[in-house]
């Protein structure tokens, strides 16, 4: 009686969302168009500002909110949230998962606004001091895209509800907006100023602000037509916030520490990177050394990123997306054999797709890097410097899809402890290798 109960609750709180397949389905089809479309914005932008300086000042600066995105975007507050807004809509109804959204939505916007403001004020504060040039000019850029910090975690947010609402496809199109949004900055930058990139850079930075904002708008009409309310409700002790919180601390903290390990990689290929015009030695207690890499070698781990990114986005995130709120369906309904067989099934097609699109790109990695960025101001020098980057990307490719439908099946549990000792754990480990490679 209470499992037939149960499930007429899940039937009023909340339309029957299409199989996983299905739905991997659309949010891979939705995925490769923004992958497509940001392949598009690599390209063009690798033509206009080549592997320089220039370009290493914009993909730091660009850090900080893209790691952003990935912890709450596609880490811990939809890992979070899902479970507890799924919770509430199964057991309570819509009323309840409602308020939830509202209290949550408070929350969010306001403890980001800190977050961003304390970040402007040191990033500021450190433009102004700096005495390099190549420096000054990276916290500027930086100081602009920091605010893309809020919105995407706005579309974070939303894309969680209209995904536990059994909608994939406009959250799944959030990307492609911001795509299109530096594909138009870039472009227009180039009406103003053809001929100084430096400025022309600036231009692309505004435009990552505007897409966000964009991007809010559109999903906005997409929750309305599912019956979402947009409060907005101050109530941080409210039980179910709590214990959305209680899930995300943990695994923001896990995720984090990987996070931070990314961007300890950037902070040390800067380091340790000669500077545009400067001095090919450097000195460390004394001890002084060659700049192991030149000018552009951010650059050039940047673009391998965002090629081994495609086929993790189309083949392993889409489809850890589209796994979890079905795991947790299954959880709450403590349908154990189901939640099983979709983990076991799940994880195997990670592991499959993550080895034959990595195989494909060790033995193809230079041919696809030349066909793809190898005109006008990429040299073949640039390819050579990409290429193995992306192969070595490519050793790990099964790694890296499992690795999100494992994370994804220990947050269905709530069990978020586990992942963060092992993060924790694999910290140094990541650092020892970074520095001794």
């Amino acid at each position: 009686m209470s499992r037939v109960t149960s499930e007429r609750r899940g039937t009023g709180g909340a339309q029957a969302p299409p199989s996983v397949v299905s739905a991997a389905r659309f949010v891979a089809i939705c995925t490769l168009a923004s992958r497509v479309t940001g392949l598009a914005r690599d390209m063009l932008m690798t033509q206009v500002f080549a592997i320089t300086w220039v370009y290493d000042a914009f993909n730091y600066a660009f850090l900080i909110p893209n790691l952003f995105r990935r912890l709450f975007g596609e880490g811990a507050l939809s890992a979070a949230f899902v479970p507890t807004f799924t919770h509430a809509l199964e057991r309570e109804g819509r009323e309840s998962a409602w308020r939830m959204l509202a209290r949550t939505l408070a929350l969010l916007t306001v403890a980001l606004s800190v977050v961003v403001i304390l970040i402007e004020a040191i990033v500021l504060a450190g433009a102004l001091t700096a005495t390099a040039e190549n420096t000054a000019r990276t916290l500027k850029l930086t100081a602009i895209m920091t605010p893309f910090m809020l919105t995407i975690c706005v579309v974070a947010l939303f894309s969680s509800i209209l995904n536990c609402l059994g909608s994939f496809v406009p959250a799944a199109l959030t990307p492609l907006l911001l795509n299109i949004g530096m594909i138009v900055g870039v472009l227009w930058s180039g009406q103003i100023n053809a001929d100084d990139p430096q400025r022309r850079v600036v231009i692309v930075a505004i435009s990552v602000i505007v897409a966000g904002v964009i991007q809010i708008l559109v999903l906005i009409p997409a929750l309305r037509r599912r019956g979402a309310p947009l409060g907005w409700r101050w109530e941080p002790g409210d039980p179910q916030v709590r214990r959305m919180l209680a899930l995300m601390a943990p695994i923001a903290v896990g995720q984090g520490v990987l996070l931070l390990s990314t961007f300890l990689d950037a902070q040390l290929c800067l380091l340790l990177t000669r500077a545009a015009e400067g001095s090919a030695q450097a000195s460390f207690l004394g001890v002084a050394f060659q700049y192991p890499l030149e000018p552009g070698a951010l650059s050039a781990l940047s673009v391998a990123q965002r090629l081994y990114q495609f086929p993790l986005g189309v083949l392993g995130i889409s489809l850890a997306v589209s796994v979890l709120p079905a795991l947790t369906r299954q959880v709450a309904r403590e349908d154990w054999q189901s939640w099983r067989e979709q983990s076991r099934a799940s994880f195997r097609m990670a592991v499959f797709l993550g080895l034959l699109s990595g195989a494909l790109m060790v033995a193809l990695s230079e041919p696809i890097v030349r066909m793809l960025f190898e005109y006008r101001r990429f040299a073949a020098s640039d390819t050579a410097r990409v290429a193995p980057v992306l192969a070595w990307y490519g050793v790990g490719m099964w790694a890296f899809c499992s690795n999100h439908i494992v994370l994804r099946m220990f947050y269905s549990l709530g069990d978020v402890r586990t992942p963060l000792r092992i993060s924790c754990a694999l910290v140094p480990f990541n650092l020892a290798l970074s520095v001794g490679l």
